[in-house]
Parts: structure tokens; C-alpha cells; sequence
């Protein structure tokens, strides 16, 4: 296999571009300086949306294991379903605990209503269907089941070695998002339903209004 054609290579390009794109971002607040909205999201997009999407089309990523095809919608209406809205009930109860046993409002109250929901929109599109590209090329290597853990740990790895995972104000954010990442991936075990995934990361940034990391 050549390496333009090999998901690895592809999945190593996505997670370094990632990872030092959060340092370059960090570097930049921390000089005083401030990154345009709009500038932000398109190069965060094209990152986490484009190199799957060109994986896609370039046939290199499988629909089917990322769960965006061959959908049972019988089986994930039967257990995927029940399964995300216990999983919602959960984190979200577990969120604003911890936001009040610290005594501190809920992140992002003021942000208009319509904002947030772009923003919640793009966020969990992004993060979801990167994760479903390094769960599509691990299952590859290791079949379903310990590849989809295998993905997942790529995601975690990759929140670790970012530099808001050391800073103490983004500590909930980024167990918010480890735990998305963990229990995404148990519900594609289940019924390997991306959008199932995908409307459970967006219900939970929307009840938790929990910042982008």
C-alpha cells in the first residue's frame, strides 16, 4: 500500500496538525494577541472535517466503520437511543454538579442562543468524525472491538499531549471531552451509529455549555 493511500499516514498528519495547532493557538493568547472567530473555525474545521472528508472521498476511509453507512436504525432506536439519553442524563448531572460543588456559574450562560448552537453544531461534527477516522484506520489494524478502543486512546493521547489539558481553568472542559470520547465510543460499539454519537456530543455541549478545547 502506498503511504499517500495508507490511513495511518493520514491519521498521523490529522493528529500532529491537531496537536500543534492547539500550541500555536496557546502561544498566541499567551501573547496578548487574540485569533479572529471566524479564522479559528475554518482552520479547526478544515482540520478535524477535511482530512477525513478528503479521506472519504478519496476513498482511502470506510463510511461503513465510521458509521456514517449500513446503519440498523431498528437496533439503534431499540438500544443506541435509550443508551445516549442515559449517557446525557449522566454526564450533564455530573457537569453541573461539579460546576456548583466549585462554585462556579455555568460556562457561556450570556452566549446567544443561536450562537451557541452553531457553535455546538460545528464542534461536535468536528471532533466526532475525526474520532470516527482514527476509529475507521485502528479497526483496521485491529479488528472492531479493540480497534474502536484503539481509536479512542489515539483521541486521548492526542487531548493529553495538547496544552489546555495542563491548565487547571480547562480542567472540566477536557474531562468533559475525554469522557465524550469514551462513551462515544461504547455507543458505537453497541450500534455503530455515528449520527447517534454525533447528536449525543451535541446535546451534551448544549447542556453543559462547556467552552471548544
Amino acid at each position: 500500500m502506498a503511504w499517500q493511500t495508507n490511513p495511518g499516514f493520514w491519521v498521523l498528519v490529522l493528529f500532529i496538525l491537531y496537536v500543534l495547532g492547539a500550541h500555536i493557538a496557546a502561544w498566541v493568547r499567551r501573547s496578548g494577541q487574540s485569533i479572529p472567530a471566524l479564522l479559528w473555525w475554518i482552520v479547526r474545521l478544515g482540520c478535524l472535517v477535511g482530512i477525513p472528508y478528503g479521506a472519504l472521498l478519496a476513498g482511502i476511509a470506510s463510511p461503513r466503520l465510521m458509521g456514517l453507512t449500513a446503519v440498523d436504525w431498528t437496533r439503534s432506536l431499540g438500544l443506541g437511543v435509550p443508551f445516549a439519553l442515559l449517557a446525557w442524563l449522566l454526564i450533564t448531572a455530573g457537569w453541573h454538579w461539579g460546576e456548583m460543588s466549585e462554585g462556579r456559574a455555568t460556562v457561556g450562560m450570556q452566549e446567544p442562543s443561536a450562537t451557541r448552537w452553531l457553535s455546538a453544531l460545528l464542534e461536535a461534527t468536528g471532533q466526532q468524525l475525526h474520532w470516527a477516522f482514527y476509529r475507521d484506520a485502528t479497526i483496521r489494524w485491529l479488528g472492531p472491538y479493540w480497534g474502536a478502543w484503539g481509536g479512542a486512546l489515539l483521541a486521548l493521547i492526542e487531548c493529553a499531549a495538547r496544552p489546555q489539558a495542563w491548565h487547571t481553568d480547562q480542567g472540566n472542559a477536557m474531562l468533559l471531552n475525554i469522557l465524550l470520547a469514551v462513551v462515544t465510543t461504547a455507543l458505537y460499539l453497541t450500534v455503530s451509529n455515528w449520527w447517534l454519537g454525533w447528536g449525543l456530543h451535541m446535546l451534551v455541549l448544549l447542556t453543559t455549555r462547556a467552552p471548544h478545547t
